[in-house]
């Protein structure tokens, strides 16, 4: 969770290496790796590298985007350069996708709700180009009750995107750049972080490197916390027949014992703090869930057929002034949001038990009467 403190202490260390976030959630330090480096750690233990190799880390995240060469001889990882775009990352393809959703819907439909969080949040969540050749997204009562059903392909994604793409090229250009290597010196390209599962990034990066063979052994998820454990390991002494002395170069400097200490006591200060907005989000979620549960049983054929539009009225109307109320207190307190909730609570569950209520009569009814005595006519 990204906090208003946590977020100024990250912007006022902007730049600098986060080497001693460890410290101040009270771990012990052993040593600070980047992750390119911890990937490559993954990768060397499985393949048991006993020879020099030239190793390019290729790390698209959500959020980050970097590529790294190291050079692995036995057991010492050398950094030889790393480069990054802070303002290319996985990101960039799901805002261009939403964007894109967003026109259509606005040609349909002819409304903008391109200032509407909470259906943008909804929109982000129908994500599976990645697997898929094509794929259809279906938002029930996506903007005031109207539905949002369309379908896209891949290659449709990969011609929206072409332009990110081909940047994702420029570091690993730059990358070899920086270490005078021709591409054809490098002899493994690792794919970490959620490069793997977009198919247009595999494809590049194999024409770039000549139609070379891309290295998928290692999990892109895990590659990183797994190369970090088992260094930790090491370094603490837990030594195995994969886990061998392993030097890593290129450490850069780490913050002063002064500033660890003034962050781990400004930690302990917003605590309290942070568990409070914990709950206020967690508040705010609970009532924008019901709401869109609610929403979601007015619009069910099956369920809508049964209720009188009386009460359709009533809880469309008290659902769509607690939406509206909601995105425009998004910094409301959590007893706010949780008063919010009792009151639609008092509307739509009389509503809904009495409609549950009367289906389960009806069922007994039924079965009541199809167990009963039969009688037989007598001519």
């Amino acid at each position: 969770m990204v906090l208003t403190k946590m977020k100024e202490t990250a912007e006022a260390y902007l730049g600098k290496r986060v080497s001693d976030a460890g410290v101040i959630a009270a771990l012990k330090i052993l040593r600070i790796i980047n992750e390119p480096t911890a990937a490559a750690i993954a990768y060397g233990l499985d393949k048991r590298i006993t020879s020099e190799k030239n190793v390019l880390i290729f790390d698209l995240g959500g959020g980050t985007f970097d590529v790294s060469i190291i050079v692995i001889d036995n057991d010492v990882f050398e950094v030889k350069s790393t480069v990054g775009d802070t303002h290319l990352s996985g990101e960039d393809f799901d805002s261009r996708m939403v964007t894109r959703f967003l026109q259509e819907f606005k040609r349909k439909t002819n409304k903008d709700i391109s200032q509407n969080s909470r259906a943008l949040r909804r929109l982000l969540q129908h994500r599976t180009l990645s697997t898929s050749a094509e794929t259809t997204i279906e938002i029930d009562a996506f903007h005031k009750g109207i539905d949002f059903h369309t379908s896209t392909t891949r290659g449709r994604f990969e011609k929206l995107c072409v332009d990110l793409f081909r940047a994702k090229l420029e570091p690993v250009e730059n990358s070899l750049r920086d270490t005078r290597m021709d591409k054809s010196k490098i002899d493994e390209i690792v794919l970490v972080g959620g490069s793997k599962r977009i198919p247009k990034v595999k494809i590049l990066l194999q024409n770039f490197f000549n139609e070379k063979e891309l290295n998928k052994s290692i999990n892109p998820d895990e590659a990183v916390a797994y190369g970090a454990a088992v260094q930790a390991a090491i370094l603490k002494g837990d030594k195995s027949e994969e886990a061998k002395d392993i030097q890593i170069r290129n450490d850069q400097n780490r913050l002063s014992s002064e500033e660890i200490e003034r962050m781990v006591k400004d930690a302990e200060k917003y605590k309290k703090e942070d568990q409070a907005q914990q709950e206020h989000i967690l508040a705010r979620n609970s009532l924008e869930s019901y709401c869109f549960n609610m929403k979601n049983n007015i619009h069910d054929d099956k369920i809508s057929s049964k209720l009188s539009t009386s009460d359709k009225t009533k809880m469309n109307e008290v659902i769509e002034s607690t939406l509206k109320w909601i995105e425009t207190n998004q910094l409301a307190e959590k007893d706010e949001f949780e008063h919010k909730l009792k009151e639609i609570e008092k509307l739509c569950l009389p509503i809904m038990t009495k409609l549950y209520s009367n289906e389960q009569f009806a069922e007994r009814t039924s079965k009541s009467h199809s167990n009963g005595p039969t009688i037989e006519q007598l001519d």
